[in-house]
């Protein structure tokens, strides 16, 4: 089936690196939508499995998949070069190993976006995990359910997770430059705050439109770039956050680092010392956010946030393994540090 530029109604971006295992699965959800205007924009992020050739496989049976290759560049540079592509009226985000729960999810959210004549429009989420779906989602995660079909003021909302349920405007995207930072780790809620900013308000649904696929990432494999960039893509959103009075996406945002460095204590009382600088990149946000925050709201949550984070560096700095490792990395650590200089 091909479609005429102008009858594009959504641009369906995908980027894709060495999804093999989902990746059927995430194109016969696209495949199936009852909404048929769509261009399933699919990004090969110079994948090294079958990603490429499932995707060959795809094409020759459904013409509205276009296919970018490119050499490894990331998740967002390949987003970007999707939003620069598109040609929808709207665009929304796919990840290779998720799908849609129903074969109608873009036909209703194009309708309620040009019934409403919403630059942003979307839906309730989901997620699946081994042993089934899961559904509800409460305290910092409550803002991923809509329990009522309207308008939302973002101000109202300021939520940070789950852009992908979403359909946005690509003139209006393109036309305030809204782009996903080009890191390994965290670059998704930076893009969606700032997108939700500047719209100010969404048109929501109470219907789940996404699918999230978890429990197959591994936080312990993490290099350490992706923590580095994890700590770049929290104080981004807690920049913006203060720039904007977000006083709730603050405290969300905070949350989320002491949820991260936790993990990260872990892994490195596991043997990565090499990662506490990363640990104390978080404790010095979780200080910032102490002092220079006016925060009309409750500070009881960020301040056992940052009295955690303070003792979980205290103990870690006490153990024995660590300034043996430590002292063992102490000369090559000088070198390093005199070489980025």
């Amino acid at each position: 089936m091909s479609i005429s530029i102008e009858k594009i109604k959504i641009t369906v971006i995908v980027p894709i690196y060495n999804q093999e295992k989902f990746l059927k699965e995430c194109l016969t959800s696209l495949n199936k939508q009852t909404l048929r205007e769509i261009e399933i924009l699919c990004i090969n992020d110079g994948s090294t499995d079958n990603s490429l050739k499932i995707l060959n496989d795809f094409l020759s049976i459904d013409s509205r998949i276009v296919i970018i290759n490119q050499s490894n560049q990331g998740v967002g540079h390949a987003r970007n070069v999707g939003i620069d592509a598109a040609r929808g009226e709207y665009l929304c985000f796919m990840d290779g190993d998720d799908f849609y729960p129903n074969d109608m999810v873009l036909e209703k959210l194009y309708r309620k976006a040009k019934e409403n004549d919403a630059l942003i429009c979307g839906g309730s989420w989901s997620e699946k995990i081994p042993n089934g779906r899961k559904y509800d989602f409460s305290d910092a995660f409550d803002g991923y359910i809509f329990h009522s079909e309207g308008w939302v003021d973002y101000r109202d909302y300021q939520f940070d997770f789950g852009y992908h349920r979403f359909i946005y405007g690509t003139s209006f995207l393109r036309g305030k430059h809204i782009l996903f930072p080009e890191y390994k780790r965290y670059q998704d809620p930076v893009f969606f705050v700032k997108a939700m900013i500047a719209a100010e308000r969404f048109y929501a649904v109470p219907e789940i439109t996404y699918c999230y696929r978890i429990g197959h990432q591994n936080w312990s494999e993490w290099k350490k770039e992706k923590w580095n960039d994890l700590v770049k893509g929290t104080s981004d959103v807690l920049q913006i956050a203060k720039q904007n009075n977000l006083d709730k996406l603050f405290e969300y945002t905070c949350l989320r680092i002491h949820d991260a460095s936790r993990v990260l204590t872990s892994i490195i009382c596991n043997g990565q010392g090499d990662l506490f600088e990363i640990l104390l990149q978080f404790n010095n946000s979780l200080k910032v956010s102490e002092y220079d925050f006016p925060l009309k709201q409750n500070f009881t949550k960020i301040f056992k946030c940052i009295t955690d984070q303070k003792k979980e560096i205290s103990n870690i700095r006490k153990s024995v393994s660590f300034r043996v490792g430590r002292t063992l990395t102490f000369l090559p650590r000088k070198i390093r540090n005199f070489l980025r200089k």
